[in-house]
């Protein structure tokens, strides 16, 4: 069962946000305000909870994907991919010198 939320947050929430960016064209403007309205109950903490699972499940998937198409790379071979994927080849160069340099 869902909890109550208070409507009035969301308005604001979908205002501040860039005209256009992540606009949900495959939902209805009933079910796109309650998805804002879920999203501006949460505290701080949770939209930050949220974010954190997010992003270490995007991780994983890169990291199976490099993987999946570098079968012969080593463990630390897939996080210097991996680090050039997220951070740029200039900053994974610095943390895994040469193992960063190969195609990604």
């Amino acid at each position: 069962m869902l909890a109550r939320i208070d409507l009035s947050r969301s308005v604001d929430y979908a205002r501040r946000m860039r005209p256009g960016f992540g606009e949900m064209t495959d939902t209805s403007p009933a079910n796109r305000e309650r998805y804002y309205a879920l999203i501006a109950a949460l505290t701080p903490l949770q939209r930050g909870e949220i974010v954190s699972r997010l992003s270490g499940g995007m991780r994983v998937m890169l990291r199976t994907e490099l993987a999946r198409r570098y079968p012969e790379a080593t463990s630390r071979e897939l996080d210097a991919k991996l680090a050039v994927r997220l951070y740029g080849r200039e900053v994974a160069l610095r943390h895994f010198g040469s193992l960063a340099e190969g195609p990604v």
